[in-house]
């Protein structure tokens, strides 16, 4: 069972590297390629529009840049979906059953006594006296997760005779500590990575007060940086942003040619 633990850590470990290694990669490479090619223009003499050019090469690069990060988002949301379904399927299973039958017996009866116990009368400090008398006497997981199914029972018996606030409080804590005697090693570390990945496919990997988000806004501009946890509706902007820069640009061309053609003697 111990590769179930290692497979989650495993999940876990690429995650971290989905959300904190592969965004400050990214920045650093994107600074430089931009600064490369920024040097490179502005000693390019036979660059006329150099803020023009300087513009689109940052433009062209983000472009690069946003589908990367739209990989990497795909990426975490498919490590993330797999690490919690193979947690959920852990937490759903069973401790197995001891061997001792005799035990197993034994620890049947003293279940038994315990819920006559609290149908007669207990208090929400006695059921968690009894309940850690229990997971003392028969440490094996089974026990635990049997005492943890038979909680309902048990509590509702101890409220009928009190439900007040503070029976109350007592009782939800005595819950907490007893889902934490029954999970296995393994169940804790699904729980662990349920916790970790949390929302998956709304995790944001580029995150605006971290130093990658402000590397990223330099070398390209707010602009697009804005886009990095939406890559596709990056892509999209920029693309729709060509589009009409090149259709100004042709009917720039398209009035030029018929001013050329209206003068004639």
């Amino acid at each position: 069972m111990t590769n179930t633990i290692e497979k989650l850590n495993g999940f876990i470990d690429k995650g971290n590297d989905l959300l904190k290694s592969k965004p400050s990669s990214l920045a650093l490479e994107l600074k430089r390629v931009v600064d490369a090619e920024s040097h490179r223009i502005k000693f390019d003499n036979t660059i006329e529009d150099k803020f023009t050019e300087d513009k689109k090469m940052r433009r062209d690069f983000a472009k690069q840049a946003l589908k990367i990060a739209a990989e990497l988002k795909d990426e975490y949301a498919s490590v993330g979906k797999e690490a919690t379904t193979l947690a959920r399927k852990e937490l759903l299973n069973k401790p197995a059953v001891p061997t001792d039958d005799l035990l197993t017996a034994e620890f049947a009866l003293d279940l038994k006594k315990l819920k006559t116990k609290a149908s007669i009368k207990m208090t929400g400090d006695e059921l968690e006296q009894q309940l850690e008398g229990l997971l003392a006497k028969y440490p094996d997981k089974y026990f635990a997760n049997e005492l943890y199914e038979a909680y309902d029972t048990l509590s509702a018996s101890v409220l009928a005779a009190n439900g007040d606030t503070q029976t109350r409080k007592k009782l939800a804590s005595t819950f907490e500590q007893l889902e934490n005697a029954a999970l296995t090693e393994e169940q804790q570390a699904a729980k662990g990575a349920i916790t970790y990945f949390g929302d998956y496919e709304n995790t944001q990997l580029f995150k605006d007060f971290l130093q990658p988000y402000d590397g990223l806004t330099r070398a390209i501009g707010g602009q697009y940086a804005k886009y990095f946890n939406d890559g596709r509706a990056g892509i999209e902007a920029i693309e729709t942003e060509e589009r009409e820069e090149f259709e100004r640009e042709n009917a720039a061309l398209i009035a030029r040619g018929e001013r050329a053609s209206r003068l004639s003697l």
